[in-house]
């Protein structure tokens, strides 16, 4: 949904809050996406929410209350969650803190950031600069395998109907793509 992945927990809550306000208009097709939707918000799990502590677009208070949740939640020796849990009924309610935890600090020792500084001194320290460069470079990764797919889906029904044609061509282009890299490029950004 977000292009970037440090805008991307802050999107994500907010299109499903207004998945779930469209109920008011559409209570079917709310109901529909937001099920759908559910199964695709892996920038609110626990180790990936933090990455709102470096988007402009998020308040200094809520990223406060996100320092606060992950210093504040007990420590914990379980498996990661492999996505988010989240409760349609009470999502209104929910703010990025909500899905902060313990684990949401894996990004700051990887970053090695401390956690314990107050977000509005962070603008200021060169450490969180740095970091803030690093994690705005990093793209949503779903984003380009969906693109990938989706163009896939749109082309292989004018290249041929046969599934076994269409797997040789896909293995063509792939070996293609990797002889010839620059071509590739160049072909890309002619387009």
């Amino acid at each position: 949904m977000a292009p970037l992945a440090l805008s991307a927990p802050l999107h994500d809550l907010q299109f499903m809050k207004d998945l779930i306000a469209y109920e008011t208009v559409n209570p079917e097709i709310a109901k529909v996406a937001a099920n759908k939707f559910c199964s695709h918000l892996w920038y609110l799990s626990e180790e990936l929410v933090c990455l709102c502590l470096f988007d402009d677009n998020v308040s200094a208070k809520d990223k406060a209350d996100v320092v606060k949740a992950i210093q504040d939640s007990p420590p914990s020796d379980e498996e990661p969650l492999k996505k988010p849990h989240v409760d349609l009924k009470t999502i209104r309610d929910c703010q990025l803190s909500t899905f902060a935890s313990r684990r949401s600090s894996s990004l700051f020792e990887m970053l090695k950031l401390p956690v314990t500084e107050d977000p509005i001194s962070w603008n200021t320290s060169e450490d969180y600069q740095l970091a803030k460069c690093t994690v705005n470079a990093l793209t949503v990764v779903n984003n380009h395998a969906e693109r990938g797919v989706a163009l896939v889906q749109e082309f292989s029904g004018l290249m041929t109907k046969d599934e076994h044609q269409l797997q040789f061509a896909l293995q063509v282009i792939n070996v293609h793509r990797k002889r010839y890299p620059d071509q590739l490029k160049r072909t890309l950004t002619l387009q």
